[in-house]
């Protein structure tokens, strides 16, 4: 995982809950910037930090992105922050870790020592695709 792109995200980094952008659903998805010239700033939540990462890492290529959570080189994996005590989603690129909170690539050492604990779930390919797919149709919707 590119430290250097995942610093620079996290410092253009809003965090916005999903109630609050969009009411009172989960919405998925790939953060694209707002703003102009160097006020760019991406908005959202745990999961659109994950999913941006993971974009960014693959060059902005969706078929890189999709190739990596297929191949499982890649996780959107499910865990729980002790404080405060909440669901949270955490981005695994083989042995590198990162979320919003980090903000830098670690390991998942790190996030355990930290007072993440994690859950066997991780969110597979087929449900990222929908949760994307669903956040991208209830957006109009809406």
């Amino acid at each position: 995982m590119d430290e250097q792109k995942v610093v620079s995200l996290k410092e253009k980094f809003i965090y916005v809950k999903d109630g609050d952008r969009y009411g009172k659903r989960d919405a998925w998805y790939i953060m694209k910037p707002e703003g102009e010239g160097t006020l760019k700033r991406y908005k959202g939540d745990c999961e659109d930090f994950a999913l941006t990462t993971l974009y960014q890492h693959c060059d902005e290529s969706l078929v890189k992105f999709w190739w990596m959570l297929i191949s499982y080189k890649a996780q959107i994996t499910y865990c729980y922050v002790k404080e405060p005590h909440r669901g949270h989603a955490v981005l695994r690129i083989e042995d590198d870790w990162t979320d919003n909170i980090f903000g830098k690539v670690v390991t998942q050492a790190d996030m355990i020592d930290y007072g993440y604990v994690f859950d066997t779930r991780y969110f597979n390919p087929l449900t990222v695709a929908i949760k994307l797919l669903k956040g991208k149709w209830w957006k109009y919707k809406a």
